[in-house]
């Protein structure tokens, strides 16, 4: 550019840029759950509606719904008449709006993560939706629950469509009207540079898509400069952005776990957990050291984020690690900054990272369950009085080559006592987010910190149990059936 004029971007304060917003407006808000959220806004937004009752509802569009589970992020919208509809991935970390949904106090829908995030490009071009096979056969299929949290309530959105004969499902575009993200440092022309975020997220194409629904693009950024960003910095052009809001370093933490990007990996629990190192010591042992450096391996959220970041340097330097915000190599952060890496190799948008995934680019995935029935069929998104959401789950389970589920036998009370009625292994699931009938995988394994299974046509076989420990002591802590392979072994970490 060579216009000489000190400014010609809006730098506005959070809630003049709030006043943008209309009511009845669909949102797309920015962040990976608890990296990247745009806070100024979300707080501007829900006094604007607390003071004057307007915008009201609105419906918002996510992939990862930010939130520290502590009333930040999403979780400061959830109040009745801000927001009427609700369209997300994940969910955990927004469980007041959750709640609103699971009571119907709004309409939501809980569709893959990955599907969202390739909407995004979708509405940017001007397509009818994204039409994926990601999500057949689980509660998302409108044959089961179609993905809605009140499915006596709520019509689905979601079609099965059939093309050259074979089944796909169909998840309709929606016009976004306003974007509220987070950048790092934007320009006087309004470019915008990422570089000190987590990740890239959905930044990119959630503006573009904005943009061509003839919505606004309102970012929050730590810093504005005078001096043209260089266009290798640019990832977000200033003809796609209204107004910036300078935070000033306030409000603007790395994650919502740390304030700036740790030096290395560290440790999220204050106390040791016996039954979390277990796992995570017999998970390791599914990563043998070897020339597998073009092997990529996805790490879910919670333990097995864990298991990434205690890989040793050997095992990091023999394998390609990705989580699916887009960061690819480094060391994971997981608790209240999953989503994060130390020293990432790279860090690419997150639908490009759901693109190779969906076309089986995962070798080894590492994720976590709720329960597990007598078929392998496995759930996630909805248990007891709780519903996370299936996340990247469905995109992952649906194409990776190899998949490992980590989690406790046993789940504990609310004063750490286990009961027959905290099984995680049972006869009838809350909800369906994987069933190994429809999956690629040619290895299918659960590791728990008192046995492993694997999953043979369709049917759970228990091969390793804990020193101690017999079959017969493993089924007194089980609801539903399994074999035992004839060839049992002792759990060796």
């Amino acid at each position: 550019m060579t216009y000489d004029g000190t400014l010609i971007m809006k730098i506005l304060t959070p809630s003049q840029a709030i006043s943008m917003i209309p009511s009845g407006a669909t949102i797309a808000p920015g962040g990976f759950g608890s990296c990247g959220h745009p806070d100024l806004f979300t707080r501007a937004l829900e006094k604007r509606f607390l003071d004057s009752g307007e915008p009201k509802d609105l419906t918002l569009l996510f992939a990862s719904g930010a939130g520290d589970k502590r009333g930040g992020g999403l979780d400061r919208l959830a109040h009745p008449g801000l927001v009427i509809r609700a369209i997300g991935g994940y969910w955990n970390l927004c469980p007041k709006l959750g709640g609103m949904g699971e009571l119907g106090g709004i309409e939501a829908h809980n569709w893959p993560q990955g599907v969202v995030s390739k909407l995004f490009s979708v509405i940017a071009e001007g397509g009818p939706g994204v039409i994926s096979k990601v999500g057949l056969n689980t509660f998302v299929d409108p044959r089961f629950e179609g993905g809605v949290f009140k499915p006596e309530s709520t019509k689905s959105l979601v079609e099965v469509v059939l093309i050259k004969g074979e089944e796909y499902l169909f998840y309709p575009s929606k016009k976004i009207d306003a974007v509220l993200m987070r950048g790092t440092v934007a320009d006087r022309f309004g470019n915008v540079s990422l570089r000190g975020e987590a990740s890239k997220m959905d930044a990119l194409s959630q503006a573009q898509a904005a943009r061509n629904s003839g919505g606004i693009v309102l970012i929050q950024v730590k810093c504005v400069q005078h001096d043209q960003l260089s266009a290798t910095e640019v990832d977000i052009p200033g003809h796609l952005v209204d107004a910036v809001v300078n935070s000033k370093g306030l409000d603007h933490p790395f994650t919502y776990g740390h304030d700036t990007c740790p030096d290395r990996g560290v440790k999220n629990y204050a106390e040791p957990d016996e039954i979390r190192q277990r796992i995570v010591s017999r998970a390791l042992a599914e990563l043998p050291v070897g020339p597998y450096q073009k092997k990529v391996i996805n790490f879910g959220i919670g333990i097995p984020a864990e298991v990434g970041q205690s890989m040793s340097e050997e095992q990091r330097a023999s394998y390609t690690l990705s989580v699916e915000s887009g960061v690819i190599g480094g060391s994971p952060l997981f608790g209240d900054s999953f989503g994060a890496s130390v020293n990432p190799d790279a860090i690419v948008d997150q639908s490009q990272l759901f693109t190779f995934y969906d076309g089986g680019g995962i070798d080894k995935a590492f994720l976590g369950f709720a329960q597990i029935d007598e078929k392998g069929r496995v759930n996630v998104s909805k248990f007891h009085d709780r519903r996370p959401g299936a996340g990247g789950f469905i995109n992952i389970t649906s194409s990776a080559k190899e998949l490992i589920f980590c989690g406790a036998l046993v789940a504990k009370g609310p004063l750490g006592e286990e009961t027959r009625g905290m099984a995680k292994i049972v006869k009838n699931l809350d909800q369906i987010t994987f069933d190994p009938s429809y999956s690629k995988a040619s290895k299918i394994k659960i590791i728990t910190d008192r046995a492993v299974f694997v999953v043979r046509s369709d049917t759970l076989v228990l091969t390793e149990v804990a020193e101690g420990m017999e079959p017969e002591d493993v089924r007194e802590l089980t609801d539903a059936y399994f074999e035992v392979d004839h060839e049992l072994s002792k759990i060796n970490c």
